[in-house]
């Protein structure tokens, strides 16, 4: 079984190197499609203070549902569902994620 993590707001901070036309949450998808790819150069582009250990830690990330609850130039925040299985553990991420817009 999963184990239901419940964070809010901030608890992931991502940085945008994108256009900022692109969807917040497509930003998300993304940075998980990297880490189920083993992108980890991606994924850190996408999110610099994770950290390349972590990534390859990452058996599966399954998104479960995302979407865009608030966006502005400079900061978006995304409903998120996702399910992320390791080694030796599974946990379920149910929470909001805040993106802010790399200067």
């Amino acid at each position: 079984m999963f184990k239901k993590i419940t964070l809010f707001l901030a608890s992931l901070t991502f940085s945008l190197n994108v256009l900022a036309a692109n969807d917040p949450s497509h930003i998300v998808k993304d940075f998980y499609d990297a880490i189920n790819q083993k992108d980890c150069q991606l994924a850190l582009e996408l999110r610099p203070n994770f950290s390349q250990e972590r990534c390859k830690k990452i058996a599966k990330a399954t998104v479960q549902y995302l979407e865009t609850i608030e966006s502005n130039e400079q900061n978006a925040v995304v409903a998120a569902k996702i399910a992320l299985t390791s080694a030796d553990k599974e946990q379920l991420f149910d929470g909001f994620i805040h993106l802010k817009m790399d200067k």
